[in-house]
């Protein structure tokens, strides 16, 4: 399952290597009409992360990026370790800021946030750790790359007003797309990002 499927580049992705069944769940039509033609085989729900319809034990694998800064992150880690079967698997990506964080965006107090809608962004790895174990996550590794922005980007979105929508649903995965982002990245300063696999505790 994928928690905050959003237009379905990662389940995509996924899909191209699995023949397992695939979840995307995420509260945004739009984007879960994305994920429907990039993703035709996926099963989508509609719903709120961290409250989901999916039954306790069903799930052998949750993916979740750059979602839980978004939302009650307790409350969403427990939805994850419910739907998990014992010994299943949980990949996790967030935002890590440090103090000299700067970003062109600000928060309600005048703050630089790399998004305006994040609710927190994470002052270290270790507190992000015990978040998890506090929540029946045991971590198997854990690493902190740097963010970098794809100065295509901003081009991309403007683009994007113009495109039927089937049309963009494979736009971003097009490998001519994928290779002029990649090459046009640069870091963003003082901003991290947290990527965790760990383990549902029995």
């Amino acid at each position: 399952m994928d928690l905050g499927a959003g237009g379905g580049t990662l389940l995509y992705n996924v899909s191209r290597v699995t023949k397992t069944e695939l979840i995307g769940v995420d509260f945004s039509e739009v984007a879960l009409l994305q994920l429907k033609m990039l993703v035709p085989k996926a099963k989508i729900l509609k719903e709120d992360v961290t409250a989901t319809s999916l039954n306790n034990e069903s799930c052998d694998f949750c993916l979740s990026a750059m979602i839980i800064e978004h939302v009650d992150d307790n409350k969403f880690l427990k939805e994850i370790h419910r739907v998990l079967k014992p010994g299943g698997y949980l990949l996790i990506t967030t935002i890590l800021r440090s103090r000299n964080a700067w970003y062109f965006y600000k928060d309600k107090e005048g703050k630089s946030v790399l998004e305006p809608s994040h609710l927190r962004e994470y002052a270290s790895l270790n507190s992000f750790l015990k978040l998890l174990n506090r929540n029946g996550f045991a971590v198997l590794k854990a690493k902190t790359p740097r963010v970098k922005f794809p100065l295509i980007d901003p081009f991309l979105k403007c683009l994007f007003r113009f495109l039927r929508k089937d049309f963009w649903a494979k736009f971003p995965t097009a490998k001519p797309i994928e290779f002029v982002r990649k090459i046009s990245r640069v870091p963003i300063p003082g901003y991290y990002a947290i990527e965790v696999i760990s383990e549902k505790r029995l």
